[in-house]
């Protein structure tokens, strides 16, 4: 009998955010490859980085997976967009910085946004592209926002 390992995550930079390491372990599953987390928890913004990071607060990652362009991996995880998992109290930005990136390469960004955060209104995604041609370099556009759940983080109470 053959045995197959599931495909796992590799953390060669910190990340802390317990939430954020379980969502790149479904993502590890979504595309059917090793993650390899090149870049987490932050306390410098590098070249053509934001100063209002997620990973300056712990709760981004830079990944690649094995088998796949960063172009694949955001794709597909555009995709499956409506089946991804989705923990309550939280909002992704799934992030696809191209060839032409500001940043220091090409590589798929996943940040999470805690639910009462400024821009994050209700639990979901919000599929972003930056740098997919020279023209638009350092210019983000957002392709695909799916909500899940059923509250507002207007409907809490605390």
């Amino acid at each position: 009998m053959i045995k197959f390992d599931p495909p796992s995550v590799t953390y060669k930079k910190p990340v802390s955010d317990t939430w954020l390491k379980r969502f790149l372990a479904a993502v590890a599953s979504v595309v059917g490859g090793n993650v390899t987390v090149h870049s987490g928890d932050r306390d410098f913004v590098p070249q053509g980085g934001s100063r209002t990071s997620q990973h300056l607060l712990g709760r981004a990652a830079d990944l690649k997976v094995s088998g796949h362009t960063p172009k694949q991996v955001f794709d597909c995880l555009l995709a499956a967009a409506e089946g991804l998992p989705a923990p309550m109290l939280a909002r992704y930005q799934i992030l696809y910085h191209g060839t032409h990136t500001c940043t220091e390469a090409e590589h798929v960004h996943v940040g999470r946004y805690a639910f009462l955060d400024k821009r994050s209104k209700r639990a979901g995604f919000d599929f972003w592209i930056e740098g997919t041609t020279p023209e638009t370099t350092k210019k983000y556009k957002c392709v695909k926002s799916v909500d899940k759940g059923e509250g507002f983080a207007s409907d809490l109470t605390i």
